[in-house]
């Protein structure tokens, strides 16, 4: 039974503050134990003593900035915890039928499936501590420079570099777009590789690049013929398959 005076605050407690970045996040719940930031206590997971603060698990982390994705355990106890559940694993492969497993695997879940929790859920995780990128606005530039040095489109510059992938280059865009869409708006007039080539206006050449590759003609042999980017050739393949269905 917890005793009265140890809900009392230490010195430095309650903390007011709320946690601003992940790695603060990390470092306040790796340790063997976890302080209680109401009160200055340690415990191995704080989701019982925090309700005799009179306060829940979801009320806690509102009020200090915490993930709601991240529980309030230490790192031992949730190596117990996994230690257990493998021997749970186990024990559900030895069991008799189908039904006995299922009712097994259902009691042993920890859903939040109302819908008052959901919604819980997601307002915590669109306040939670947003990581910062480990990308810089030269990755981008580098990026539009191997656009221009090697006449490719942007998705063959991302795969060229390997700096990035698409979905982060174009966080980096939304997070800079003042810096780098003009660097990316001048990338894209110099290269001719991609749909605004006027080739693909011109019918003859569409049906003389599907002639040529339907006889076998390699993609490289079409593109020295026309004086462009070998994958500029299967888009105009697809363009004559496009015009013709």
């Amino acid at each position: 039974m917890t005793k009265k005076q140890d809900l009392y605050p230490l010195p430095g407690f309650p903390k007011e503050s709320k946690f601003t970045n992940l790695g603060d996040v990390s470092e306040y719940l790796h340790g063997e134990k976890i302080t209680c930031l109401i009160c200055g206590r340690s415990y191995k997971a704080l989701t019982g003593h925090i309700s005799k603060h009179g306060i829940s698990s979801d009320e806690y982390k509102e009020r200090f900035g915490l993930p709601f994705r991240t529980g309030l355990t230490s790192q031992g106890t949730k190596a117990k915890n996994k230690e257990n559940g493998d021997k749970n694993v186990l024990r559900l492969g030895v069991m008799r039928s189908m039904i006995d497993r299922a009712a097994q695997s259902a009691a042993t879940k920890t859903q939040r499936t109302s819908a008052a929790k959901v919604l819980q859920s997601k307002i915590n995780v669109s306040k939670a501590p947003v990581s910062e990128s480990p990308f810089s606005i030269g990755d981008a530039i580098a990026i539009f420079k191997h656009m221009v040095d090697f006449n490719v489109s942007l998705n063959s510059a991302v795969k060229a570099t390997g700096i990035m992938g698409m979905t982060a280059f174009w966080k980096m865009l939304s997070r800079h777009p003042e810096e780098l869409i003009p660097e990316y708006e001048e990338a894209r007039s110099r290269v001719s590789k991609g749909r605004t080539n006027p080739l693909i206006k011109i019918q003859d050449v569409i049906a003389d690049v599907r002639g040529q590759r339907l006889a076998g003609v390699p993609r490289g042999v079409i593109a020295e013929k026309y004086g462009i980017h070998v994958e500029y050739v299967s888009i105009l393949e697809r363009g004559y398959d496009k015009r013709n269905r």
